[in-house]
């Protein structure tokens, strides 16, 4: 074991490895599909779960999986008996701290902030970060800061990076993967739940981290599976290609206030899946995908105060073979409290035992829909910041009584102030400020935003894109959320880094939205922050509405036709 981790050691101190898109892994258990369930804590659990033809576990509690990887352990033993296998778990546990500010290339001092009171200095006295590929080695360890940085080392380059970026306990992850990485019953990893904020260098260098270590004796790489949660649509902007080997996808269905399976998942469910899959599969076409099914009563949330009927729980597993799912595992097997996990309703639970019996003798077929081309958000800067010629305001900002009127709605946010750069005008000035947690009266989720009332128009079904024209005068790169949403509730987000002192047109293709929302029904289009632990403020330009381009719109007819 010490042999390894000093292998480990010397590979991690190496110049960094970029991620390319892995090859395609096998997503079998033993030869037999994924099939499993998350909430698997006890011995009594494991043998629950193989009585219903379970071969997949995942435990909430590291300590609980490294038991059922422990072949001398009971929970190991029925593990090995029942010839299942472990999904471990990573979530969370290696990235809790941010940068507290933005850093500059010459900065000795990297200001950082941490989720607990001991996230900072659970990392080594001294040691390195990996930040957006650039490696900075540190010679001290406060509880709000890294000191004595040597930057752009190991033949990396010192850069500027971003206030709110997440970062790995690289060393500390490495450790663990060591630890773990040669058990007989392991099968792969789940990096992480759904999204935060400023996360996706973080899930990069976790990546990057685990396929430098989990290698066998030879230095060969294992077959292991690294699995990315997405929990809907927005958590996409967290995946790029080689951070993992497949998405454990889980936009649950909506009971209240929307329909619940009316023959099929409900529209805002089926396109949040839409959205996920083609994205993904857009960028890494050999992506596996788990669906993780709704199997609980949250006792604390209206969406999901029931347990679904077993009928329903076989609809929601079967959805996801029209995804090309590779298995599928239930959200959750058991769940202290007043909570419930299927192992407390016998009738979906003996559903389940039979769906999986019934995937496993391969019976239920998967099925791949082709992604098509599609054409995705753009970031334009600079000279290319120009709107598409042909375009229509969405709504006229240099208009003086429309401006007046939509700040009129939100006087805390939104203020007129003339503003021009390079002959491109920016009447709005929009001020979100910093979220406040202690303060009931701060504003979590602070918005601007056009409304269906306001737009010139609401049907964009003929549009090309949504053209954004906006301008950050600060000193700092920030985050922006950018969401349109329908008068269905279909909801379509993204999140966009904006430079400092250049002039940035975002660009929305309709061909993207569509795969979230109904174009031809706009309720509105809103720019706006989320938990945000710095104030933020930018300046915005008329939103235009560019043509379609008549190959596109085909194009998309037809993937449209398809999904229907």
């Amino acid at each position: 074991m010490k042999r390894l981790l000093l292998l480990w050691l010397v590979l991690a101190n190496a110049c960094t490895i970029c991620l390319a898109a892995a090859a395609p892994r096998n997503m079998t258990v033993y030869g037999r599909a994924p099939v499993g369930a998350f909430g698997v804590d006890t011995l009594e659990h494991v043998e629950g779960a193989a009585k219903l033809g379970m071969t997949l576990l995942y435990s909430y509690s590291s300590e609980s999986a490294r038991r059922q990887l422990d072949p001398n352990d009971p929970m190991g033993e029925a593990v090995s008996k029942h010839k299942m296998q472990v999904m471990y778990p990573l979530c969370g546990r290696f990235t809790q701290v941010r940068l507290a500010r933005e850093i500059n290339p010459a900065d000795a001092t990297i200001p950082v902030v941490g989720e607990k009171a001991d996230s900072v200095i659970s990392f080594p006295k001294s040691g390195y970060l990996m930040i957006e590929g650039e490696r900075i080695e540190y010679a001290t360890r406060a509880a709000d800061a890294f000191g004595g940085c040597r930057r752009g080392a190991g033949g990396t380059r010192a850069a500027p990076h971003g206030a709110g970026l997440l970062l790995c306990d690289s060393e500390a992850l490495g450790k663990e993967i060591v630890a773990v990485k040669d058990a007989p019953g392991l099968w792969g990893y789940w990096l992480v739940d759904d999204s935060r904020p400023r996360e996706i260098d973080s899930l990069r260098e976790m990546s990057r981290i685990i396929r430098l270590t989990d290698r066998d004796s030879q230095g060969r790489p294992n077959s292991h599976i690294i699995v990315m949660g997405i929990g809907g649509s927005s958590a996409m902007a967290n995946f790029d290609v080689g951070i993992c080997d497949a998405l454990g996808v889980y936009p649950y269905p909506y009971p209240y206030p929307y329909p619940y399976h009316a023959g099929k998942l409900d529209a805002t469910t089926r396109n949040q899946m839409r959205f996920i899959m083609t994205r993904a599969r857009s960028l890494q076409p050999d992506i596996g995908l788990i669906g993780i099914y709704q199997a609980f009563a949250y006792n604390e949330s209206p969406h999901w105060k029931n347990m679904p009927t077993p009928e329903q729980v076989r609809e929601d597993m079967l959805s996801f073979y029209d995804w090309g799912a590779d298995g599928v595992m239930a959200f959750i097997y058991h769940w202290e409290g007043k909570n419930k996990g299927l192992d407390a309703v016998s009738e979906v639970r003996d559903m389940i035992g039979r769906t999986e019996q019934e995937i496993l003798a391969g019976k239920i077929k998967r099925t791949v829909p082709p992604v098509g081309k599609r054409e995705w958000l753009t970031i334009l800067t600079g000279s290319e910041a120009k709107p598409s010629p042909g375009g229509k305001p969405a709504y006229d900002l240099d208009d003086p009584a429309k401006l007046a009127s939509l700040v009129k709605g939100r006087p805390d946010c939104l203020s007129v102030e003339p503003f021009a750069v390079e002959g491109r005008s920016y009447p709005l000035k929009v001020s979100f400020p910093a979220w406040n947690q202690a303060d009931p009266n701060s504003d979590r989720w602070p918005i601007a935003q056009f409304a269906a009332g306001d737009l010139t128009t609401t049907d964009w079904s003929e549009v090309g894109a949504l053209e954004q024209p906006i301008y950050n005068r600060g000193e700092q790169t920030i985050v922006v959320l950018i969401s349109l949403e329908d008068t269905a509730k279909g909801w379509w987000q993204r999140s966009v880094d904006i430079l400092p002192h250049v002039p940035v047109l975002l660009r929305v293709p309709m061909d993207e939205a569509r795969l979230s929302i109904d174009s031809g029904h706009i309720q509105r289009w809103l720019l706006w922050e989320a938990d945000s632990p710095v104030a933020v403020e930018f300046r915005l330009g008329t939103p235009m509405l560019a043509p379609a381009m008549a190959d596109v719109q085909t194009q998309t007819k037809q993937i449209d036709k398809i999904d229907k």
